[in-house]
């Protein structure tokens, strides 16, 4: 999946399509959809590696709640 940027506004997108998960890194005002996976531990293993630096990564499933935190 693409690297995509959001509009720090725009929740619906941050969340994932039915049985998938969505991360999400924000970095001050920036946003961005660091990709779509299929299970659980792919995505958090993303979350993990980019949250550094300031960067804090969230996994979204399908819906708002968010269901991990990487700081």
């Amino acid at each position: 999946t693409l690297r995509k940027q959001l509009r720090v506004s725009d929740l619906r997108s941050r969340e994932a399509p039915e049985g998938l998960f969505r991360v999400i890194s924000i970095k001050g005002q920036e946003v961005w959809v660091e990709g779509t996976f299929p299970t659980f531990l792919a995505a958090k293993k993303i979350a993990d590696d980019k949250a550094v630096d300031g960067v804090v990564c969230y996994i979204h499933g399908h819906g708002p709640r968010v269901i991990y935190i990487a700081r």
